[in-house]
């Protein structure tokens, strides 16, 4: 069993079973996937999925009408760590139902060092910590709980020197992607964890969060804070705040869902999009120095936290990405 998911994932993400990148095949389901590989599969401590969702995303390959342009270089860089992780019984695995999720696609303009990569990551954990007090402290993932509750990622606002030397270690021969991986050190309902895939430019690099509701917020101008953040860490292409049904709900499968929240670098406003909530500009800095509106967060719901269970809420994300398809402002994720 675990040879034949390993080589139909191989192949699924653009590799044969001997590590030879193939021409680019694309998969539906990639947003699945793309769930699979923001959690640490196999591994105690950050949250992880069913084994009954890893084949369903794994197989969606088999299916030649499940073909859609989503390529699939972004998502061999979930490809990697799946395939190198343990995969348990479905007893050991923990489902994340009621999950939130926060995940920014971009080009990484830095350098792939552990250090930036790793600050990075500490500087959005400033943001976070705002969200609930579960995540104010951050832990390096391991193989084992033990292991996963051995290193303390940042104090007193630095990366610790014990972080970097280990993931100086780990990521030694991993040149592309890189993967760095937090955790908030508590398991079920608090459970969280963050992480960051990494590709040189011009390939795409994944940032993702997932956290169930108590290592969340009912407040939405605090997770649009997070977003905002993260866009001025990153300039991703997009970014989308949602719970983790949504993606088998949303209109456009070959396009970004707006779920609770929608990022994009451009100015959008309520003419353009009267179904939205509310807008918030992300302000930044040209190439002047100046500051500037460089992208807005778009938000489908604001008197309570969005559920894919709830069918108003769900009726006023797919409007808005009606409206945005419409008037050609969601973009495919072929043209990011």
């Amino acid at each position: 069993m675990r040879r034949n998911i390993h080589d139909l994932s191989l192949r699924a993400f653009g590799f044969d079973p001997r590590g030879k990148f193939l021409p680019a095949l694309i998969v539906n389901g990639a947003e699945k996937c793309t769930a699979v590989g923001n959690q640490h599969l196999g591994r105690r401590g950050p949250p992880q999925t069913s084994l009954k969702s890893i084949w369903r995303c794994l197989t969606a390959a088999s299916r030649p009408a499940a073909l859609v342009l989503y390529g699939a270089e972004q998502l061999s860089v979930f490809l990697q760590d799946i395939c190198n992780c343990k995969i348990p019984n479905e007893n050991g695995l923990s489902t994340m139902k009621h999950a939130y999720e926060i995940s920014m696609s971009l080009r990484h303009v830095e350098d792939l060092s552990v250090s930036v990569l790793v600050e990075e990551l500490r500087r959005l954990t400033v943001d976070l910590g705002t969200l609930s007090p579960t995540l104010n402290e951050w832990l390096l993932v391991g193989e084992t709980k033990e292991a996963a509750l051995l290193y303390e990622a940042f104090k007193e606002d630095k990366v610790t020197t014990a972080a970097l030397a280990v993931l100086d270690v780990r990521l030694k021969n991993q040149i592309d992607p890189r993967i760095v991986a937090i955790w908030n050190g508590h398991e079920g309902h608090a459970g969280a964890s963050l992480r960051v895939m990494a590709r040189p430019a011009p390939h795409l690099s994944i940032v993702n969060f997932v956290g169930r509701p108590e290592s969340f917020s009912d407040d939405w101008q605090k997770v649009a804070n997070v977003i905002a953040t993260g866009a001025k860490i990153w300039s991703p292409l997009y970014g989308a705040v949602e719970s983790n049904g949504y993606s088998d709900i949303k209109v456009f499968k070959d396009r970004p869902g707006v779920g609770w929240m929608l990022y994009l670098p451009r100015v959008l406003t309520v003419q353009q999009i009267p179904e939205a909530r509310s807008f918030v500009p992300v302000m930044g800095k040209d190439a002047k120095g100046n500051n500037r509106q460089v992208g807005t967060i778009v938000v489908s719901v604001t008197d309570e936290p969005f559920l894919d269970k709830n069918p108003e809420h769900v009726k006023i994300a797919n409007a808005i990405e009606i409206r945005m398809v419409d008037q050609d402002l969601l973009p495919r994720f072929t043209d990011l």
